[in-house]
């Protein structure tokens, strides 16, 4: 086969400019995305399309040629969150922005041209953009809810863990830190898998590697906004100390730097990965590796539901599968999913910081003051702004940040309120079973008695595990030991703190009313109008759809 070398040399010479260009653009692409949320009028965001066109068209170029694209593919993500911010702005309208000239592009063939052109025309050097490669198709009108996140998730797969769904998406696109962990094969990967799906362009995948490997892909790692960790021992395991202390810096909103001398000429090569990164892992709890003390302050767990009711829905979604083909299948349409794709590039690109909440000053007054709450209620309230810019079409803007509603604080209460307690007063995924056992008698129990009653209605649990959990309730109190250590039984120890999960939501509503009557009084109307609906603030229910009423 002949091959053409000079048509090579020129792809090989637009490549290295292309790779230049995009380089560029990842170190501007936030103050692009901070000029596209503050831009006030079309005229603006007309004048920033322009400026993106170029970048859009060097996708378009390579879309033909696999090799070089899937070169290029790392850098794109900045060029598709500004694109994806772009037409959340404009609301999705095809061809919103066409005047002017192109004033960026060194190529005048682009010149009058925008993203919309290029991405649905499929101009460019190489010709049209393949049919079917639709991820940087304009979405169409489709809503983006938590019904049709949901209807992704099982699309994908996905069975049950709406709970974990749900939170996991909100923390992921806040770029918050956190873990699914659960016994092994209970569905970590499960849940995680589909939601990188939604954000690839922005992961870095950190895996078993060698011990300083990790260390010097600081480019790579500084391109993305969220670093996944499948199966956390392994990284760490691999490489010592290195990626634990990385993680920590991480989590903890610091740079980590690793300095290195040569032996050469003793010069210092110092490698950077820059802080505002997202941390997503995940752990089985068969592991004998337990995280660092410091890092599990920095993150929060979800657990998988390794009820015995979850896996037999499990099963009847695998036995009804194999009809599929049939109909009556619920996938979500092509706009639907395009819609959900765009949504998430452009939650993600709000970033960690930008909402206000004042419903936590009546909400913090119900928080145990125990010493992990210091860190754990951030991660509550997190979640409730992390809610509040999923939403954020539907949510009142102020400044730049977005204010939570009353259904935000409702849903991050409703799915994550009793782990946040638990996790504040040093309980376990067991933990509650265990004690709910022991406060039915006054006997002491052994781990063989607790393992046989937890094994009615969980599945995945080994008397090792009940052991340890057992062992880390006597520690902190809950738990009386009875016996030597190695042979102990357990009774009934200290009982847990009261605290009134279910929260008097019109309670909460009136002393938010307050705070921003007192600190804001010209926001309170757009704000609480939005929420009403009939003289009333209806709050649904994130999975049940059960409506409660609030006065306003």
């Amino acid at each position: 086969m002949m091959v053409d070398i000079s048509k090579e040399c020129y792809l090989l010479m637009d490549l290295r400019e292309a790779r230049s260009m995009l380089d560029r653009y990842a170190t501007a692409s936030a103050s692009v995305d901070e000029r596209i949320r503050a831009a006030d009028t079309k005229d603006e965001l007309a004048s920033i399309e322009r400026e993106l066109v170029p970048y859009v068209a060097i996708l378009s170029r390579f879309k033909r040629t696999p090799v070089y694209h899937n070169l290029l593919s790392s850098r794109f993500g900045p060029v598709k969150r500004s694109v994806a911010l772009l037409k959340g702005r404009l609301g999705g309208t095809k061809g919103a922005c066409r005047s002017g000239p192109v004033t960026a592009s060194r190529r005048p063939e682009l010149s009058g041209v925008t993203i919309d052109d290029l991405l649905d025309d499929g101009r460019g050097d190489e010709g049209a953009i393949d049919e079917g490669q639709g991820e940087e198709k304009t979405p169409q009108t489709a809503r983006v809810d938590l019904d049709l996140l949901l209807r992704y998730y099982k699309q994908k797969g996905v069975v049950g863990e709406e709970k974990n769904l749900v939170l996991a998406t909100f923390a992921a696109l806040n770029r918050q830190h956190f873990g699914i962990e659960g016994p092994s094969g209970s569905g970590k990967t499960f849940i995680v898998e589909p939601l990188i799906a939604l954000i690839e362009d922005e992961v870095y995948r950190m895996e078993l590697a060698a011990r300083t490997a990790e260390t010097y892909n600081t480019d790579e790692i500084n391109a993305k906004r969220i670093i996944y960790v499948p199966e956390l021992q392994k990284a760490v395991k691999g490489s010592g100390f290195l990626v634990t202390e990385m993680l920590k810096n991480l989590t903890e909103g610091k740079d980590f730097v690793r300095r290195v001398k040569s032996p050469r000429d003793d010069t210092v090569t110092a490698y950077r990965i820059g802080a505002g990164k997202g941390v997503i892992y995940t752990l089985a709890f068969e592991n004998d590796f337990k995280k660092d003390v410091e890092l599990s302050r920095r993150v929060f767990q979800l657990y998988t539901d390794i009820s015995k009711e979850h896996n037999q829905r499990v099963i009847d979604y695998i036995s009804d599968s194999q009809c599929r083909g049939l109909g009556g299948e619920e996938g979500l349409t092509p706009a639907e999913e395009a819609a959900l794709y765009a949504h998430a590039q452009e939650v993600l690109a709000f970033g960690p910081e930008g909402f206000i909440n004042p419903f936590a000053r009546y909400l913090g007054a119900l928080v145990p003051p125990e010493n992990k709450a210091k860190s754990f209620i951030s991660y509550y309230y997190d979640l409730m702004g992390s809610s509040a810019k999923f939403f954020h079409q539907d949510r009142t803007m102020s400044g730049g940040s977005v204010l939570v509603d009353l259904q935000d604080a409702y849903t991050v209460h409703t799915l994550y309120g009793k782990q946040f307690l638990m996790s504040i007063l040093k309980v376990p995924m067991l933990g509650e079973g265990i004690m709910e056992r022991l406060n039915g008698t006054a006997d002491a129990l052994s781990p063989d008695d607790i393992y046989a009653y937890l094994r009615t209605d969980r599945t995945g649990i080994t008397k090792t595990l009940v052991k340890e959990t057992m062992e880390e309730l006597a520690d902190v109190g809950y738990l009386e030991r009875v016996g030597p250590r190695r042979e102990s039984q357990y009774r009934k120890g200290e009982s847990l703190q009261a605290f009134d999960s279910k929260v008097d939501w019109q309670a909460c509503w009136d002393a938010a009313k307050e705070v921003i009557l007192e600190r804001a009084p010209d926001l309170y109307e757009p704000w609480a109008g939005h929420q009403t609906e009939g003289g009333a603030l209806l709050l649904v229910h994130p999975l049940k759809g059960t409506v409660t009423a609030v006065k306003p």
